[in-house]
């Protein structure tokens, strides 16, 4: 029974101490409450925004790729239309 009491007053000092740091004093204070989630939530944030340049990088890189594929097509088919006119000509 002893235990019981023991374990429900610590408890209840936890839920205090959680409740004054992280809800009472952010809010005295006037900043914004749960502190400890904030840091979390900030690198979270960062990363996200790292992995969206990670992908617009990669799509470029694809968009040059093609673009350059299709000039060499471009450029290898006016060469094949002009040596076919002049092979017409002579």
């Amino acid at each position: 029974m002893i235990l019981v009491v023991v374990a429900e007053v610590i408890a209840w000092v936890l839920l205090g101490t959680f409740i004054a740091t992280q809800i009472l004093t952010p809010a005295w204070r006037g900043v914004k409450l749960f502190p400890i989630f904030r840091q979390r939530a900030k690198l979270e944030e960062k990363l996200v925004e790292l992995k969206e340049e990670e992908e617009t990088a990669i799509l470029e890189r694809e968009v040059e790729s093609q673009r350059k594929r299709v000039e060499a097509i471009k450029s290898l088919r006016s060469v094949q239309t002009s040596g076919s006119q002049k092979s017409k000509g002579e």
